[in-house]
């Protein structure tokens, strides 16, 4: 299975209508760990559950998209942000941007096309991101494994002399 049908994405808006139908498209995309919130605040609830990618709406009752993200923000999660919004208001995209959105979409007919390509661009960001972190963590032992076993060179000339020269 590949890594992106695992990414962990909540979408959070307060339209069940299409909450329903926007989880259903991205499901039948062969994404299967989707969760959805009718409110920013419960998602805010769950990012202990380390979402991959959220896509957040601006308009909605109690907290809108904006605070939202930087709440998001300060919890020092590593979730990209896409806004899905109805809102087509500069200020509102430039402040996504601002605080750190990864887009900005604008709820219509080619939404969930533009949405899906943005799933898979931000699946390969995040597969080379892990690889990068893994051959980081291979060079670290590698290097461990060179010092020890340049330290024990060194301890076995100290004890045994005569054996090195």
């Amino acid at each position: 299975m590949n890594a992106f049908y695992n990414q962990l994405i909540f979408i959070v808006d307060d339209d069940e209508a299409f909450l329903k139908l926007f989880s259903k498209k991205i499901e039948n995309e062969g994404f299967r760990n989707v969760k959805t919130f009718s409110s920013a605040d419960t998602c805010l609830l769950c990012l202990d559950q380390e979402p991959d990618i959220i896509l957040l709406d601006y308009q909605m009752p109690g907290k809108n998209g904006i605070d939202a993200l930087k709440d998001i923000k300060n919890s020092k999660s590593n979730a990209r942000v896409v806004f899905l919004t109805a809102s087509e208001d500069k200020k509102v995209a430039d402040d996504a941007f601002k605080y750190d959105a990864f887009d900005y979409v604008v709820k219509n007919d080619t939404s969930f096309g533009r949405v899906k390509l943005l799933l898979k661009r931000i699946n390969k960001l995040n597969a080379t991101a892990e690889a990068q972190k893994k051959a980081r963590r291979l060079k670290i032992t590698l290097v461990i494994i060179l010092l020890l076993l340049t330290g024990s060179v060194l301890l076995l000339s100290f004890l045994f002399p005569d054996f090195f020269s």
